[in-house]
């Protein structure tokens, strides 16, 4: 777990602080921070990483609204699955295994080295969809990139929309009268 947050989490934000004084200095400068689809809808079998993601949006967000004032920006790319070595080699899994889970956390298991090298993402044209973002007037906060990206990120919206209408009586009524 802590070599997954040091990773996705701590090492991007030290990073970040590296530059950002330099961009506050020069008044300008556009942070890219990669992200994941992963970040927004989690799946079971893959909760470090969703929470590694999650963590890294959470932050981002945050530092987007305080560097915004500055003329900065900030933008959360949030792939679905490339064609990289991510389902490959570079995939590392834990070494205990509890058959209980095996019906959820070992699907995905058995999934991902399944897919590798079958991925719809192209890394080239996510490449050049971030250098637009980059050179944009107005960037979004947030980049999907992906057919699946699109589809998991909308299903979350819809689960919490859900969530939402069904909890808001629930909600209303926890406040003082």
């Amino acid at each position: 777990m802590r070599t997954v947050f040091e990773a996705n989490f701590f090492g991007t934000i030290a990073l970040t602080q590296a530059f950002l004084p330099l961009f506050r200095q020069q008044g300008t400068g556009h942070i890219i921070q990669i992200s994941s689809q992963a970040g927004i809808k989690a799946t079971a079998g893959f909760g470090v990483y969703n929470a590694s993601k999650f963590a890294l949006e959470g932050a981002s967000e945050a530092l987007a609204a305080e560097i915004a004032p500055l003329g900065l920006y900030l933008t959360l790319v949030e792939p679905g699955p490339f064609r990289t070595n991510f389902a490959g080699a570079s995939f590392k899994q834990a070494a205990n295994r509890i058959g209980d889970y095996e019906a959820t956390a070992g699907v995905f298991r058995n999934r991902i080295g399944q897919v590798n090298g079958q991925q719809e993402g192209d890394p080239a044209k996510a490449a050049e969809a971030i250098w637009q973002v980059t050179t944009s007037a107005n960037p979004p906060l947030r980049l999907p990139l992906g057919k699946i990206a699109l589809a998991s990120i909308k299903a979350k919206l819809e689960s919490l929309r859900q969530d939402l209408e069904a909890g808001t009586d629930v909600a209303s009524s926890a406040v003082f009268d």
